[in-house]
């Protein structure tokens, strides 16, 4: 369902929810992150910081609450709260791959490659049960490329994609692999595909250190203003 239709349906949902039991931090964590999808960012907080209040221990409010800001370019309280969600439960792969991602950002190389390495571990762990876990193979890719083994990074890469060829985040985080791989021109073709799957987080493209090695290039830039226009 694209998002225009699917982000009504899940504020509703989550409000039903709440109308019946107003301290649900599940439904308060659920309408953040509807709220995060439909760029509604200082509401969305709003109910992170809520469900993290009635329910400390639910993973579910940091781990959006970070993606929020990480969108927003709040890198500090991005990297506080991936930490935290992966404490919460440390069998998830997915707070760690993007703190890594943000302590790059941050220009912490020490911290973002003990975390690479840490992600690595829990995606391999997760692989052992679900080899078509298309999420884990394209974030641990991305742990090889920063470990530095590249062709072992883009073969999980093209892994990924022959999973799951048509799928927005998997042709988007594709692309940020090769970008950092320095294969531009394969990076904005997937890039590209991405876009046209339905791929709609400008502030993410914005923000994404990943991207950095694309934004000199003629093609990124017309990608990007294409993509303006269908906003």
């Amino acid at each position: 369902m694209p998002p225009n239709k699917a982000m009504p349906l899940a504020k509703s949902a989550a409000q039903k929810a709440l109308d019946m039991e107003a301290d649900l931090a599940e439904a308060h964590a659920s309408r953040g992150n509807a709220l995060m999808s439909s760029k509604s960012y200082a509401e969305a907080e709003q109910e992170f910081e809520t469900a993290m209040r009635l329910d400390p221990k639910l993973y579910e409010a940091p781990y959006f609450y970070a993606r929020t800001c990480w969108i927003e370019g709040k890198l500090e309280k991005a990297a506080q709260l991936f930490e935290l969600a992966a404490d919460l439960r440390p069998e998830d792969y997915q707070s760690l791959s993007l703190l890594a991602v943000v302590f790059n950002a941050l220009h912490r190389p020490a911290d973002a490659l003990a975390t690479h390495e840490r992600c690595l571990a829990a995606i391999k762990r997760q692989l052992e049960s679900n080899p078509d876990d298309v999420r884990a193979i394209y974030m641990g890719s991305s742990d090889l490329l920063a470990l530095g083994r590249t062709e072992e990074a883009l073969s999980w890469g093209e892994r990924a994609l022959a999973i799951d060829p048509h799928d927005q985040a998997t042709l988007y985080n594709v692309a940020c692999l090769y970008s950092n791989a320095g294969r531009l021109q394969r990076a904005i073709d997937l890039l590209g595909q991405a876009l046209d799957a339905g791929f709609a987080q400008k502030e993410w493209i914005e923000h994404d250190s990943d991207l950095d090695p694309l934004r000199n290039e003629p093609r990124f830039k017309a990608l990007l203003r294409r993509f303006e226009k269908k906003q």
